[in-house]
């Protein structure tokens, strides 16, 4: 083979017939100069989600040229990856590929906006979903409110606004980070406490308990009085010291009634007469029911019974004799008091 010939160069490919030539089978021919075909490649270029990738699809570059790519998300959306020949190259909005020598592969994926729905509680009681909840773009999602026994929802808040007392909240639409939070709180149930008479009731006036808590009073009566009852949502408890409200589910009304002690007074304890017949008085002071009595027969009382206050007359005949005594009793109530007379010449 004479002459020049050329046979190779880098990035381009050579037809048949410059290969038989220099391979011998055309010897004959001098000086001959091949231009060979410059090499091709191709872009393979891939999008998944919402968006535009600029230029798309499959591109053909020629060897050591290049080629730049855009990529936009859509409203909504947002590019999560992009990868070449399969390797991520981060989140970029563009990529060029330059000196290409082989073909290349180029993804992109864009991705729907999310945002998140950040949900807490407070108190005795269920909020579904709990936590914190993601939704993308456009999308809702509904939370229920369900307060345990004894508890009931005091609020809601949605981003920090109250929305009042629901048992339930849809956001729809969301195209923002939004907050969630609801406010369960103890039902409270009062103790109604009353008291007639004189005495103390400890504690005094209403108090309010929280649910299934629990309380105790005391009932003192003053000097000279008792405890007569205590009733409790007015069905009677007796005459006790005490009561302990426990395990509270509800209101209650308590009610102690301090009475006087029974008792019987005289104003007088003796009465004196002279030798003439002679009536004089004494009174009486009660509570109660009470009879008089009288242990001789020349003393005349009147009346002999009655209840409460009550003036007392006392008669007695000519006295005959020195001296003589008699005795008025006043019972009643369990209690006794006692009145003597004396009859006798001294007195006159």
């Amino acid at each position: 083979m004479t002459g020049k010939v050329t046979v190779s160069k880098i990035g381009y490919t050579f037809p048949l017939y410059q290969y038989l030539f220099t391979s011998g089978v055309y010897s004959n021919q001098t000086n001959k100069d091949f231009t060979g075909n410059l090499n091709t490649y191709t872009i393979t270029a891939t999008k998944t989600g919402s968006g535009t990738m600029t230029p798309s699809g499959n591109t053909t570059v020629n060897y050591g040229s290049g080629v730049s790519y855009s990529f936009a998300a859509s409203t909504g959306y947002y590019i999560k990856d992009v990868k070449v020949n399969g390797t991520s190259v981060g989140a970029v909005s563009n990529y060029t590929f330059s000196n290409v020598t082989a073909n290349k592969t180029l993804s992109v994926e864009f991705a729907i906006n999310t945002y998140t729905i950040t949900a807490t509680k407070t108190g005795m009681g269920t909020m579904t979903p709990s936590g914190i909840s993601t939704i993308n773009l456009g999308s809702g999602i509904t939370y229920t409110f369900t307060p345990s026994t004894g508890s009931h929802i005091k609020n809601v808040k949605v981003n920090g606004t109250s929305i009042g007392v629901v048992t339930s909240y849809s956001f729809t639409n969301v195209t923002s980070n939004q907050t969630i939070s609801v406010e369960f709180e103890l039902n409270t149930y009062t103790i109604y406490a009353t008291k007639t008479g004189s005495g103390t009731m400890t504690p005094s006036g209403n108090t309010t308990l929280n649910y299934n808590s629990g309380i105790t009073y005391s009932f003192t009566p003053a000097s000279g009085y008792h405890i007569k009852d205590v009733k409790v949502d007015e069905m009677s408890v007796g005459a006790v010291t005490s009561y302990s409200f426990s395990h509270v589910a509800s209101n209650h009304i308590l009610e102690v009634e301090f009475a006087i002690n029974d008792y019987i007074t005289v104003n007088s304890s003796l009465l004196t007469f002279g030798l003439p017949a002679g009536t004089q008085s004494f009174t009486v002071s009660s509570n109660v029911n009470w009879t008089i009595t009288k242990d001789v027969s020349w003393i005349t009382v009147t009346p002999t019974s009655g209840s409460n206050n009550a003036t007392i007359t006392v008669s007695c005949t000519r006295l005959n004799l020195e001296e003589r005594t008699g005795t008025i009793t006043i019972t009643g109530g369990g209690i006794t008091k006692t009145v003597s007379v004396y009859q006798g010449n001294y007195a006159q």
